[in-house]
């Protein structure tokens, strides 16, 4: 074997090496801080808005950033969207959330990607850990904001991408901050368990075919709420409590 063909071969394997590692790095998020919102309510530029749609436009993230940020710094901003109050304007959380997502290309791509529910996971358990230390003065808009976040920790995009390893630790979660809520009940509303409780549920729903005693998840009562985020039955959210604590 020539000292040509030795080299070519050698030049060949190194140029491909190199290819490789270009398009791995082109493919990674390297901007790992949330984006910062340019016009927020309560400015003047934000007065200055006219129509809904400026607002909306004004909300959204660059292209660019967006298709660069890391799924951490992505699931921070959405937590940050200015328009998030927007979800309690509807019949349900469920509701309000599939027309923020309609409107809101974070959400958008936050539900694309994989690593979604894991990063959301750690800052579901970190960011409010403490729920029961929400002050009076913040109880509404804080109330409301982690009742955004457990809302986008339900939606099905996020848990069928997690692996049950995850989803065992987003249900313990998930049911710590409902016995928390419970706890504190005049902080907490009954309509604040509903999130933490459809979290836990849709997640035992998915992995039903590994369980036993799951008569609860057969009832119309509780399809209907793994379905439309909403009930009245404190019960049934109790029934699925106890069976989410014997995962």
């Amino acid at each position: 074997m020539n000292i040509y063909y030795l080299n070519s071969k050698l030049i060949s394997f190194f140029c491909i090496n190199l290819l490789c590692l270009f398009l791995l790095n082109s493919n990674a998020k390297n901007i790992d801080t949330p984006y910062e919102f340019r016009v927020i309510p309560g400015t003047q530029d934000w007065a200055n808005l006219k129509t809904e749609s400026e607002r909306l436009d004004a909300c959204q993230i660059p292209q660019e950033i967006l298709n660069n940020m890391t799924t951490r710094a992505l699931a921070l901003t959405c937590l940050n969207y200015p328009l998030f109050w927007d979800m309690s304007a509807f019949n349900s959380y469920q509701k309000g959330f599939s027309i923020l997502s309609d409107r809101f290309n974070g959400l958008r791509e936050l539900k694309k990607r994989k690593d979604a529910g894991y990063q959301l996971y750690n800052i579901y358990k970190d960011k409010f850990a403490d729920i029961s230390s929400i002050g009076l003065s913040e109880i509404e808009l804080g109330n409301l904001r982690l009742v955004y976040m457990e809302t986008i920790l339900t939606q099905d995009e996020i848990l069928k991408n997690m692996n049950a390893y995850n989803r065992k630790k987003l249900l313990k979660e998930s049911l710590k901050k409902y016995e928390t809520k419970k706890r504190n009940s005049k902080k907490f509303s009954n309509n604040d368990l509903m999130t933490s409780c459809l979290i836990f549920g849709r997640i035992l729903k998915l992995q039903q075919n590994t369980m036993t005693n799951v008569n609860i998840l057969k009832d119309n009562d509780t399809k209907l709420f793994l379905k439309s985020g909403v009930t009245s039955n404190l019960e049934m959210m109790e029934k699925l409590a106890i069976l989410a604590g014997r995962e």
